[in-house]
């Protein structure tokens, strides 16, 4: 069976490899870089405040601006469209073109240039005194609850009325029949 001269497999392949691939990669960033809100996506990057994140501000101008023309350029590419133009056309420059070129290198200068404003301006976070000591004393609480939710006690069937049932670890692929037997269950 042949789809547009290709078999089922190759057909496939293309559709995903060559369609679906760019295309899906497009709506992602677009919808990353212009819909989803800004604390998300920085909590996405930072890992909720555990990174830094110097670079937040560039990723977002890539992430909306020259990720959505890269991603385009090739699915045109991967599409055939570009094909049709020869390609040593472009390695000879007419005095017009390298204006343009000289522009976009200057635009990628004062890009660099921002992105340095952005990293001074935007210095990286750290903990304050007063914050871990805030820190310390929440994670000493959350280890107060696990001991103490570990000795609650709890009835069951088979356990005697005040008896203390205490929860530990387990892992049935270490235990062995001793610890087993220690334990009151044995396999029938």
């Amino acid at each position: 069976m042949k789809i547009g001269g290709l078999n089922m497999f190759d057909a496939l392949d293309y559709l995903t490899a060559k369609i679906m691939l760019p295309v899906c990669g497009m709506f992602a960033a677009v919808f990353v870089g212009w819909v989803l809100d800004k604390k998300i996506v920085r909590g996405e990057v930072t890992n909720y405040g555990m990174l830094k994140a110097p670079y937040y501000p560039l990723y977002l101008i890539v992430l909306r601006f020259v990720a959505p023309i890269g991603i385009l350029a090739i699915f045109v590419n991967e599409l055939g469209l570009l094909s049709l133009v020869m390609w040593k056309d472009f390695f000879y420059y007419s005095r017009s073109e390298r204006r343009v070129i000289l522009l976009l290198l200057g635009m990628l200068v004062i890009l660099g240039i921002s992105w340095l404003i952005c990293h001074k301006v935007y210095k990286p976070e750290y903990v304050r005194q007063e914050d871990s000591a805030e820190i310390d004393s929440f994670l000493a609480s959350v280890k107060q609850r696990e001991v103490s939710y570990a000795k609650r006690n709890y009835t069951a069937s088979g356990v005697r009325k005040g008896q203390e049932v205490v929860l530990f670890d387990f892992n049935p692929n270490t235990a062995d029949s001793v610890q087993l037997k220690n334990w009151d269950y044995l396999p029938l």
